[in-house]
């Protein structure tokens, strides 16, 4: 247990709060059924009992019926929970983000509402969303709204929200719940007039000039709501499992008021649910102490009991503009969806060069010697905190350092990318005043050694007395530390980068029997923990896989994985945008996210490695490959995201953590460009075979 404390402490600095990513794996909760304990996946139609296995569930069936929403992964009592969390990615050494000690308020895995009906979700017509779009700017461009709502023309909604920017800041927000055809009126009445008080003019003409030209540089977001559906929740927690996070919208009713947020508005802030829901329960009822998500009294069963609260969700349609005078277009959890078609060789190297200089762009800008900023809001482009742990630094240089070594980079594009990691490394290494030493941890101290990437063998480098410096003491807390377990496929990638230039093979000895004790002792479920070191450390450790048994166990390993891949037919009609994802059984997420890149970057450098994939397998496992590539090109912010981004050129290409966020971790990106790195590298290798 001690080994496990202290693991928790090193790794919480690499999870990002319960709300967006994964769980410590060591936030454990006492188990209360002891061995008669059942894990449940619950999906909107009931449960299904399945087994906790660890890593992947071998042999568990995950195919949803078509036409029912993805599963949800519920645990039926703490000991069920305890069991999940020590198993899968959880674990994970370098996993994105950070741990936060705050209530959960993430989308799932808790058990849904059982032994009810499943209430039919109905969208919008997408004909209506458009006209209302029309009508609604037709009543911006000209800066005024009827005094009392046309009798004809407008969509008979229960709930509309619109939303005015100007040069990407929002200027006029507007929601109503009220129902029926004047629902849009109130909302643009509202929006509208917000915008005329944040852009104040006057009443000369020159000001009435200006005032026309500031309507026609607007840009406008209209959602509509369908039919509202009752949840029957007892908690904050089964709204989050029972509602589709980025796709449908909450409301929440007392007496003959209603009040809604739509999923665009849960995206932009980074609200669950749960919380949203929370929220307008406060204001509802003019009280925000009933709004406490973490008061027992005030769960959504007992609020409906003792104060009257019905809680609803609803499907909307929101239909967007990306700049000022552009054709309105349907935007899928605030984007567009990305086919599998578009996953080309080209395609890829245009994504990966644009990761890469937004990973590089995210360097210190002052005059301090710091290293790389923290994660960033596509909205905002702010950063959260303002300088990365350095992990999340020294996983962006090794990010870089393989992208610079990809064949078919061009010669310029390498260099920088090269000398933006080198750069990184010597910052990481001079470590100012209220930074985090990169020897602090052993996750920090071996992700600073893989970095370095070999760097010191080079003949030509001669490391700085403050780099040889830190990669000792980074050797002291990692590689010949007492680690944890889960650390041991990064311990094996540090050991194959260290700088010894007196020993060299010593490390590549010590590297390789890390490797063989990992391939010979864990089953392939565990092997998911230590990706994707893992498998470039095996590749690395001698010209590709060097044992067949390493070989034949990651072949083993990738069978089990693509299993764990959502289809077209799991994920169904409104949720096609996270095809390809991996769903992981212990995950905290009953959802695709970020944590995916893991894998999937193993999975890419098992396709480079000759003996993992032979020649006369390339083009097989290079088809099975796409999907999941296509899943990380859905999660990076692109050209179809304009509409919310204050500054798309800063935020573009970087990576959300997930599909419904819009906060993009460091590490994030980092593993979707060495997944791309190591495709694209296998692609051109093999083409020159």
């Amino acid at each position: 247990m001690a080994t496990r404390l202290r693991l928790s402490v090193i790794v919480k600095r690499l999870f990002i709060s319960r709300s967006s990513f994964e769980l410590s794996p060591y936030s454990y909760q006492t188990p209360c059924q002891g061995s008669t304990a059942r894990v449940r996946r619950a999906r909107f139609t009931g449960t299904t009992q399945i087994t906790g296995q660890s890593g992947f569930a071998q042999g568990q069936s995950r195919v949803c019926p078509r036409g029912l929403s993805l599963f949800r992964l519920a645990a039926c009592c703490t000991a069920a929970t305890s069991m999940f969390a020590l198993h899968g990615l959880t674990h994970a050494a370098g996993a994105i983000g950070q741990a936060s000690d705050q209530p959960s308020s993430e989308v799932g895995p808790l058990r849904p509402p059982e032994n009810q009906p499943v209430p039919t979700i109905q969208y919008p017509d997408a004909s209506s969303a458009i006209a209302a779009f029309k009508t609604v700017s037709g009543w911006a461009r000209r800066g005024n709204v009827p005094k009392s709502p046309p009798a004809t023309g407008l969509p008979d909604a229960p709930a509309s929200a619109v939303t005015l920017r100007f040069l990407g800041e929002i200027v006029g927000r507007g929601t109503d719940a009220g129902g029926g055809p004047a629902t849009l009126w109130k909302s643009a009445a509202f929006a509208i007039a917000e915008a005329e008080k944040r852009v104040p003019v006057g009443s000369d003409a020159l000001e009435e000039n200006h005032r026309a030209e500031v309507l026609r540089e607007l840009t406008i977001s209209v959602e509509l709501a369908g039919s509202l559906v009752p949840l029957r929740a007892s908690t904050y927690d089964e709204i989050d499992a029972s509602v589709n996070a980025g796709v449908e919208g909450i409301a929440v009713r007392v007496g003959d008021r209603t009040l809604a947020i739509f999923p665009a508005s849960m995206l932009i802030l980074g609200t669950s649910p749960g919380d949203a829901a929370a929220s307008l329960v406060g204001s509802v009822l003019n009280d925000p102490a009933k709004g406490l998500r973490a008061d027992p009294e005030a769960q959504p069963s007992k609020l409906a009991t003792r104060d009257g609260v019905t809680f609803y969700k609803f499907a909307s349609a929101l239909v967007v503009q990306q700049s000022a005078g552009d054709v309105p277009q349907f935007a899928t959890r605030g984007g567009h969806l990305v086919p599998e078609s578009e996953i080309t060789a080209r395609s890829m190297r245009l994504f990966a060069s644009g990761l890469a200089s937004h990973l590089m762009d995210r360097r210190w800008s002052g005059a301090e010697q710091f290293g790389l900023r923290g994660s960033m809001r596509a909205t905002t482009g702010q950063h959260e905190p303002q300088i990365a742990p350095p992990a999340e630094q020294a996983m962006i240089a090794l990010a870089l350092r393989r992208y610079s070594a990809s064949a078919g980079v061009p010669t310029v594009e390498a260099a920088r990318a090269f000398a933006a990691c080198d750069d990184v490394s010597e910052k990481l290494a001079n470590v100012e005043k209220g930074e985090r030493e990169p020897w602090g941890d052993p996750l920090s101290s071996m992700m600073f050694l893989a970095a370095l990437d070999q760097r010191c063998y080079d003949v030509d480098f001669k490391p700085s007395e403050s780099l040889a410096r830190a990669a000792e003491e980074c050797a002291k807390k990692g590689i010949l530390a007492e680690t944890a377990p889960q650390l041991e496929g990064l311990k094996a990638l540090a050991w194959l980068s260290a700088c010894d230039k007196s020993d060299p093979g010593a490390a590549r000895k010590m590297g390789g029997e890390v490797i063989t004790k990992l391939l010979s002792q864990q089953i392939d479920a565990e092997l998911a923990t230590h990706m994707p070191w893992l498998a470039i450390a095996s590749r690395s450790s001698g010209g590709g896989s060097s044992a067949e048994s390493h070989a034949l166990r990651l072949r083993s390993f990738r069978e089990l994985a693509y299993t764990y891949v959502l289809t077209s037919a799991d994920a169904g009609d409104d949720n096609q945008d996270l095809v390809g994802g991996l769903v992981f059984p212990g995950s905290r997420s009953p959802l695709p996210s970020a944590q995916s890149a893991r894998v999937v970057a193993g999975l890419a450098a098992m396709l480079g490695d000759p003996a993992v994939t032979p020649k006369e397998e390339f083009g097989k496992e290079l088809v099975r490959l796409l999907p999941c590539l296509r899943f990380l090109r859905q999660l990076a912010v692109d050209d179809s995201n304009a509409w919310m981004c204050q500054n798309l050129t800063k935020v573009k290409w970087g990576i959300r953590g997930y599909a419904w966020d819009t906060k993009m971790p460091g590490e994030a990106s980092a593993l979707t460009l060495i997944a791309l790195s190591e495709t694209l590298d296998a692609i051109e290798k093999r083409a020159k075979e």
